[in-house]
């Protein structure tokens, strides 16, 4: 599975190994609170269902005051 980290600005090539957006959180070692992800250009949530055929990206939440 290709994923896109908007933080780091590069692709990554994963052998995506769960069926979940949170299986893939942790796979990547990601805090979930600290993403958006995007999956075939839709936001997901929760226990969404992901394949190796999904093109997905992964955006830093940027918060401020």
């Amino acid at each position: 599975m290709k994923v896109f980290l908007e933080k780091e600005g590069k692709y990554l090539d994963v052998e995506f190994k769960g069926k979940t957006v949170p299986d893939l959180l942790k796979q990547l070692n990601l805090n979930p609170q600290e993403v958006v992800v995007v999956k075939n250009d839709e936001i997901v949530l929760g226990d969404e269902p992901m394949s190796e055929q999904d093109d997905v990206k992964i955006l830093s939440v940027i918060s401020g005051g």
